[in-house]
């Protein structure tokens, strides 16, 4: 079984982690799929958009686009697109097999201790030898100072925040607004003025309080929520990696 293929899959229109047909499939909480395809809420998102896409081109066989996608999600602090190019990298389909990357990827992967990442690391760095282990450390640091938490959760959060402030909230989001997404062209448009009639404008809505629901749009609580997302799905049977039915 290509253990690419049965690599954690993550759908973010429900964020449901899913792995063989023939795996118990533990669903975390979800992501309303009208939010998702929000074109607004991709933009402010980039790093669920391209783990999506590289998520996409992997189960397509394009290995090297859906080695660009993760990369772009990595960018901006995805940490679970971070280990996907390990995965890659270790594994070499597609690719060049390269080892000492694909350890500095996954370390890289391992940087908020998320259990699943920390023990892929442990594992690949036991089967280096002491030339690898030093490329390794090498591209790490270099990993770190473009990838890194320190940089692309700034990145991260200036692109939710511009994307976010227009609405004229800072505070919070509550009330009882809409949020209208055009079924198709059309301009994102919210809605909260009193007496305002959103069934006037067609398209998709929703209410504002869950379009800007804080763990999506405030970055300590966004970087948490993913935290939380992992966590459940490591409960479950979904590993990075091959998939293993459950015991």
């Amino acid at each position: 079984m290509n253990a690419l293929r049965t690599s954690i899959s993550v759908l973010v229109a429900g964020l449901a982690l899913v792995g063989s047909a023939s795996a118990q499939v533990f669903e975390p909480r979800k992501i309303d799929p009208n939010i998702w395809q929000s074109a607004h809420f991709q933009r402010a998102h980039p790093d669920l958009k391209y783990r999506v896409q590289g998520q996409n081109l992997l189960q397509d066989g394009r290995v090297r686009a859906a080695l660009a996608a993760f990369g772009e999600a990595a960018r901006w602090g995805d940490k679970l697109s971070q280990a996907m190019v390990a995965e890659i990298y270790w594994e070499g389909q597609g690719v060049q097999a390269d080892r000492a990357r694909a350890y500095a990827w996954m370390d890289l992967a391992a940087e908020r201790q998320f259990l699943a990442f920390v023990a892929k690391r442990e594992k690949y760095w036991a089967q280096l030898n002491a030339e690898e282990r030093d490329e390794a450390l090498a591209i790490g640091a270099q990993l770190y100072a473009d990838y890194g938490d320190d940089v692309a959760l700034p990145r991260l959060d200036k692109r939710i925040s511009s994307e976010r402030e227009p609405t004229g909230s800072r505070a919070g989001f509550s009330g009882s607004g809409q949020v209208v997404m055009p079924e198709k062209g059309g301009s994102f448009l919210t809605l909260s003025i009193v007496g305002v009639r959103p069934a006037l404008f067609g398209g998709v809505q929703v209410p504002l309080y869950a379009y800007y629901a804080p763990q999506l749009w405030r970055i300590d609580q966004y970087v948490k929520w993913q935290a939380d997302e992992l966590e459940i799905a490591r409960r479950g049977v979904v590993r990075v990696g091959a998939v293993d039915e459950a015991g």
